[in-house]
């Protein structure tokens, strides 16, 4: 199953009105089809389809896109609003949205529809999904602040090194997915928003695939166990543990006790989460993504909860805490809290 097809399930799933009011609607529409003889299969297809034209859809989305991009670079500006600080960082969650959640809402509340009738909802819609937290960080570092003479040749001088505390202020700009839209129509409008977002207006291809993801599978991820490739117990696998037969949520990926992990991208750390993981680092690389590293023997210095860490960084050493056999790394790939093949995000993944 692709990630956009799990995401989608994923979310569908945690709004069970959504679907009660769409089969709802959708049955009284079939009793009506069968019992009224007025109605017809023409009346079915016009109440579900969007009223607005195909054009004027597309543009009105394009638009959106180009706010959206518009408004992530309006909030990565943390230098001029927020002074004072040694380093700036930014983790931005995925760009975009469904645009037939989009299209559904503004056919609901607008009706029919062009980029002229909208122009003042889209900007207001855009900075209601994209929202920016900060979050302060010390690290320890050295710098130069002088010379003095070599002790050993007074004819050279080297550089005298300090000890001082940098400042990083970490942004974070999260995306919720329109997740707020659905509440903002009138209770009495709701069904005709679930029918529809149900039939996608009854132009399903119009937007191509709209809902937008973080794209990892063009080898954003790497490696996370650099030399050690051969992978004991695959995603996906049926193993008999405690009693009982369990799917494996991840990959396994021997090696000796102390060998380095490295994180598989940039993101901010967790060292909190279930037992059978034993030591563990989750990082969390967007609202939706975590990549959680079980069973070490210990994590890398430094690595504790809220820290940033970049891809590639050391964070810790394989190990066999936990609900473990023997030593080796647990890597694990999580979507909206559902598990996924890891084998989608890292390029050359070892087969």
């Amino acid at each position: 199953m692709s990630p956009e097809i799990t995401i989608f399930i994923a979310k569908a799933a945690t709004d069970k009105r959504v679907w009660i009011a769409v089969i709802a609607t959708v049955c009284a529409l079939l009793f009506c089809l069968a019992s009224c003889s007025a109605f017809s299969i023409s009346s079915l297809v016009a109440f579900s389809t969007y009223p607005s034209e195909p054009d004027d859809l597309l543009a009105v989305e394009a638009a959106y896109s180009e706010l959206e991009t518009q408004h992530i670079e309006s909030l990565k500006n943390s230098e001029q609003t927020k002074p004072g600080y040694d380093e700036y960082r930014y983790i931005t969650d995925a760009v975009g949205h469904d645009a037939h959640v989009l299209a559904s809402y503004l056919s609901v509340v607008v009706g029919k529809y062009n980029i002229q009738s909208v122009s003042n909802i889209l900007p207001s819609l855009v900075a209601r999904q994209y929202t920016a937290s900060y979050t302060e960080q010390e690290e320890i570092r050295e710098r130069v602040v002088g010379y003095e003479p070599d002790s050993e040749d007074p004819s050279k001088l080297i550089p005298v090194i300090e000890e001082y505390t940098a400042r990083i202020l970490v942004t974070t700009i999260t995306n919720n997915w329109l997740n707020f839209i659905r509440d903002d129509i009138p209770e009495d409008a709701q069904e005709q928003y679930d029918i529809y977002f149900y039939f996608k207006g009854n132009y399903p291809d119009l937007f191509g695939d709209s809902l937008t993801i973080p794209d990892y599978s063009t080898g954003e991820f790497i490696w996370p166990l650099p030399g050690y490739t051969t992978i004991s117990s695959p995603f996906g696998s049926k193993r008999f543990i405690n009693g009982k037969w369990d799917v494996h949520r991840g990959i396994d990926i021997p090696a000796p006790e102390g060998t380095p992990i490295y994180a598989a991208a940039t993101g901010i750390v967790s060292t909190k989460a279930h037992w059978s993981y034993g030591t563990c680092v989750k990082i969390s690389h967007t609202e939706s993504m975590v990549t959680i590293y079980g069973h070490m023997v210990a994590r890398a210095p430094g690595i504790t909860d809220g820290v940033v860490v970049t891809k590639g960084q050391l964070i810790g050493y394989v190990g066999s805490t936990g609900n473990s056999t023997g030593y080796h790394l647990h890597f694990e790939v999580d979507i909206n809290g559902i598990n996924t093949d890891p084998a989608l995000f890292i390029e050359n993944f070892p087969t």
